[in-house]
């Protein structure tokens, strides 16, 4: 059996650095998270947790808003898709049903 040893889909250098910057800031929120929780909890109150939301999507979404290329074509006028929005809620409502059902049986 032959191995190759090169990988079939080559990623640009920059992807690359940008996967692995995401792979390891995950690990690195993962575990910070419970930490920080933790410690919410202990120096107030369990609401605290719910504080510190806002600013964290906050500061996400300024910087997407700055580094994040818009990659949209703008010759593309498709629209809102209504039918995969409703069947959405309508499959996650039905397995939230279903959970909440069960927890009686």
């Amino acid at each position: 059996m032959a191995v190759r040893a090169e990988p079939v889909v080559r990623l640009s250098s920059a992807r690359g650095r940008w996967i692995g910057a995401w792979s390891g800031l995950s690990g690195t929120t993962a575990a910070i998270a419970p930490l920080l929780g933790g410690w919410l909890i202990q120096a107030g109150s369990w609401r605290w947790v719910f504080i510190i939301n806002p600013p964290l999507a906050a500061l996400a979404i300024a910087i997407v808003l700055r580094h994040v290329p818009e990659t949209r074509d703008s010759s593309d006028n498709a629209g809102i898709d209504v039918l995969g929005s409703v069947l959405g809620v309508l499959g996650l409502g039905g397995v939230t049903a279903g959970i909440i059902a069960a927890s009686d049986h």
